[in-house]
């Protein structure tokens, strides 16, 4: 793992280099021994990795939306429920950091150490078969598989061990856990055989673009999603089938307000009228009424111990530009951070800040294609058994599928 220096950005919040202390290499080291001893997981989770090894009788749209919500209870509120340790699973870098530092006081983590060479894995945690950082020409946080093992072993292995994420990456693996809920594992690592380096397993904060040639940015399942109607009203209401992944954004004021806050924005997949988010610490299927009122509650809440921390960083350096705002210095942030410390939003405030909301939000908005998905797993299943595919062409075939409906959608308009 390596993040130090590359200003890693969360897609819910802005991170920047801290000037740090030198860390206590004992502790380090019983840290380590910590995270990476292999505790014996709950019968809660060994009945769930049971449910998606057997997969389902049937492929259908039910049982991958079945196995999208099942996923979503792991990692929210019902997380409890499967893990003996609470910093165990995904995490957010503070989610995990908060948990840690309950658990071992006497191994306090501290912010300062999130860019250090020997800490940097104090709070971007990832098994030993996986790599956290940062990489291509943006500087961009990935999750990359380094070790070439059955795909349904690695995801095991990022679920049941320690893993921080951000909710960009959740919205990309969200829907692979949901693909094999219905078919299981033993389907899953034939059409999925990962092969570094040239068809490497990686998750990235861009889930809504097509995967970079480098693997740097974007998601590998790009081809099975598409873009809604341009005559579609954001608002309409949604068939209770219907799957999609968006981004719903803060006040455009929290940024400004927050130095270190990680409620700037919040990717999810909506699913009919309910919004399933990544959030390790609180309720996770939410309406849109209650994800507004908690990025609301977001914005109005008090600095934290980061935040101050944040703002202290600015103000001793403020004629530094800002990596990702390159027209503020880190002066300019501070005087602002300082004047809207006390700041808060009614309801009337953040409705009139809808528009502005929206438009934030502008190309965030993808509809998942669950018929393309269930026929390419089925026909290319045909395929292989008839051995007329060989393992892992399940990406071409999707993207030929893919230019097919858009072809037969363009038709009509072509007067065709």
């Amino acid at each position: 793992m390596s993040l130090k220096g590359c200003n890693a950005q969360d897609s819910a919040g802005d991170f920047c280099v801290i000037p740090i202390t030198e860390p206590d290499s004992k502790q380090h080291q019983r840290r380590t021994d910590i995270l990476t001893c292999k505790y014996p997981i709950s019968s809660c989770m060994e009945v769930y990795l049971n449910r998606l090894k057997k997969g389902s009788d049937i492929w259908d749209e039910q049982a991958f939306i079945e196995g999208i919500r099942a996923f979503a209870d792991l990692c929210g509120s019902k997380r409890t429920e499967y893990y003996n340790k609470p910093w165990k699973g995904l995490h957010y870098p503070h989610t995990f950091r908060r948990e840690w530092n309950l658990d071992h006081p006497e191994l306090h983590i501290f912010l300062e150490e999130e860019e250090e060479e020997e800490e940097e894995e104090a709070c971007f945690q990832c098994p030993p078969s996986w790599e956290s950082g940062c990489r291509g020409k943006h500087l961009q946080w990935t999750l990359t598989r380094v070790e070439d093992l059955p795909l349904s072993r690695s995801l095991n292995e990022l679920i049941t061990e320690t893993t921080t994420i951000d909710c960009g990456m959740w919205n990309a693996l969200v829907i692979w856990f949901g693909i094999r809920y219905v078919v299981g594992d033993e389907w899953l690592d034939r059409f999925f055989p990962f092969k570094s380096p040239n068809k490497p397993l990686v998750f990235t904060q861009s889930w809504q673009l097509r995967m970079e040639k480098d693997y740097t940015s974007g998601n590998l399942l790009h081809d099975l999603y598409d873009r809604p109607s341009e005559q579609e009203s954001p608002d309409t209401p949604e068939p209770n089938t219907l799957v999609q992944a968006r981004t719903v954004f803060n006040h455009p004021l929290y940024w400004f307000k927050r130095p270190w806050g990680t409620g700037r924005l919040q990717n999810v997949i909506q699913i009919g009228a309910d919004y399933l988010c990544f959030d390790p610490s609180a309720p996770n299927i939410l309406s849109r009424k209650e994800l507004d009122e908690a990025l609301r509650q977001r914005y109005n809440a008090q600095h934290t111990s980061e935040d101050d921390d944040q703002l202290k960083f600015y103000k001793t350096y403020p004629g530094l530009v800002h990596p990702r705002r390159p027209t503020k210095t880190f002066g300019d942030l501070a005087k602002e951070a300082d004047e809207l410390m006390s700041h808060t939003l009614s309801q009337a405030d953040w409705d009139r800040s809808k528009a502005d909301r929206t438009r934030s939000a502008n190309g965030l908005r993808l509809i998942f294609n669950t018929k393309r998905l269930l026929t390419c797993l089925e026909d290319v299943r045909e395929l292989y058994l008839e051995g007329q595919l060989k393992e892992g062409d399940f990406f071409d075939y999707a993207k030929r599928r893919k230019t097919n409906d858009v072809w037969k959608t363009s038709l009509p308009a072509l007067g065709i």
